[in-house]
This record gives C-alpha cells, structure tokens and sequence, in this order.
C-alpha cells in the first residue's frame, strides 16, 4: 500500500514538472515586462495628458531649464547647466574598529578628505576641526522640464556630475585660498595635505537630451512600483526606444527562463528515475 502511494505521488511530481516546463516555454516575458509593456503610455509630444495620471509614461525630448545661468555664492561666478555642484572637502581623521584575538577593541586612524565634519570627541590624540569656509551644495534651475512635465526632486538627484568644471583666472578665489590640480585649496601642498586643509571642486551636469520613464504625477513624475517590487523611476541622457529601455528586464526574464527550464528538468528526471526504481522494486 505504502509503495502505491509513493508512486502516485512520484507521477504528481511528474506531471508538476511537466506543467512547470511546459508553463515556462511558453512564458515568452516574464510578469514585469507584460506589467511594462500593458500599463505604459508612450508620450509623444510631451504634453501632459490628465487622463494618464498614476500611470506609467515614456516621454523623450530635450530637457528644458530655459538656459537659465546657475550662480555660485562663494567663487562668484556663473555657468548654464542643469546642474552643479559645489564640493568642499575638509582633510580629516577617521578611525576604523579592529578586535585581537581576545576580543579587545582596538582603532586604527587614518587619514581622508571628507565632505562631512568627522566628530573626534571620542578620539584618542588625533583631533579634526569642527568648522569650514562653506557647505558642499548642490544648485538647480529654477525648472526643469522636458516637454510640459517637470521633473522631480528625484529625478533631479539622478542627474548625474560626471563633469569637472576648470578652474579659471576670471574666478574669484576666497582670500588665502589658491588654485592647485583643478582645487581651490588653502593647503600649502595638495598632494601632501596636513589635518584641517580644504579643497573646495565643482562639477556640473552636460545633458541636454533625455528620457524619462516614470509613473506620471500630475504635470510631474514619480516612483512606480510593479507587483514584484520593482521601482521604475528612470532618467537617462540621450534618447532611447521603449524596447531600449525594458530591455534590461527581458534580459532578466530570461536568466529566470534558463533557471526555471534547468530545475523542471532536473525535477523530471529524479522523479522519472524514483519511479522507474519503485516499479523494480514492486516487480521484484
């Protein structure tokens, strides 16, 4: 009796696998690209369309931020970009954890630039300034739009600063400060700085084309989440096909594809071969 039960169970666990390969052939896009692919509006002139609220939208075009000029405070001067940053890093200690074989906590200190102010109350002999000439801060138009969206406080943060901007003469320098490998710096020696130095850099944003897919929030975007969990909130330089985009999600339909083909199979065989054995063993 207990060799009977066993063998049906062995056939569902069969006819289970058969149904997962068969189920997976023919699961040509895996869930979030048919997601993608059935909630996506493709947005071809860049006008705002209410009646696509809350749903996900591919916009392409230029990105808008009507040529206004960013000013920085500090080194006066002005630039045209989406973007900019200003970095001021400070030449600090920091110190890492360390146990020795009797777990006793030990720190090594060393040395680094950092954007933040590293707190050394707790230090043991090494101390860092608790003060700086200025933040590190970043600056945006007043808008940026492609088409009749604007973009998000977000997407504003994905724009990336590849770009180094030069130091110039027409700069106006912060007195005692120089300019030194592209840093505005009061260190007597960038390359070998001493605790305290400063080294102000900026960097800006070069894109003028972009592509956005999002979830569409009024006149703006936002994250869209997809039934697994995914978010989808993309920006990227340049303009890109809807295909071009989805593209990495199919890649990953298929590396799930291959697994889910490889474990049917596998499931299969075992259980082919533990009924083949059952059956010998109940001949015999």
């Amino acid at each position: 009796k207990n060799k009977i039960i066993n063998i049906l169970c062995i056939i569902l666990f069969i006819i289970f696998s058969t149904l997962l390969i068969i189920a997976n052939e023919f699961n040509f896009d895996n869930s979030i690209v048919r997601e993608l692919k059935k909630n996506s509006v493709i947005v071809k002139d860049g006008k705002v369309n209410k009646n696509n609220n809350n749903k996900l939208v591919f916009v392409t075009g230029k990105l808008d931020y009507n040529d206004q000029l960013l000013h920085d405070d500090l080194c006066e001067f002005d630039i045209k970009t989406p973007k900019l940053l200003r970095l001021v890093e400070v030449y600090q200690w920091d110190r890492y954890e360390e146990k020795d074989l009797n777990g006793k906590t030990n720190y090594k200190y060393y040395k680094k630039w950092s954007s933040e102010l590293i707190n050394s109350k707790k230090f043991k002999d090494h101390e860092n300034p608790t003060t700086k000439i200025t933040g590190t801060r970043y600056y945006y138009p007043d808008s940026l739009k492609i088409g009749e969206y604007k973009l998000s406080k977000k997407q504003k943060e994905i724009l990336d600063l590849s770009n180094k901007f030069e130091i110039t003469n027409d700069i106006k320098i912060p007195e005692g400060y120089n300019v030194s490998d592209d840093y505005i710096t009061n260190s007597k020696d960038i390359k070998n700085p001493e605790i305290g130095d400063t080294r102000i850099s900026y960097y800006y944003n070069n894109w003028n084309e972009i592509t956005v897919f999002a979830k569409q929030n009024k006149n703006s975007f936002k994250e869209y989440y997809t039934k697994d969990t995914n978010t989808i909130n993309i920006i990227k330089k340049g303009i890109f096909t809807f295909d071009e985009i989805i593209k990495p999600y199919k890649k990953d339909s298929k590396s799930k594809k291959w697994a889910l083909r490889i474990i049917g199979i596998l499931l299969l065989c075992i259980n082919i071969k533990s009924l083949i054995n059952l059956v010998k063993k109940k001949q015999s």
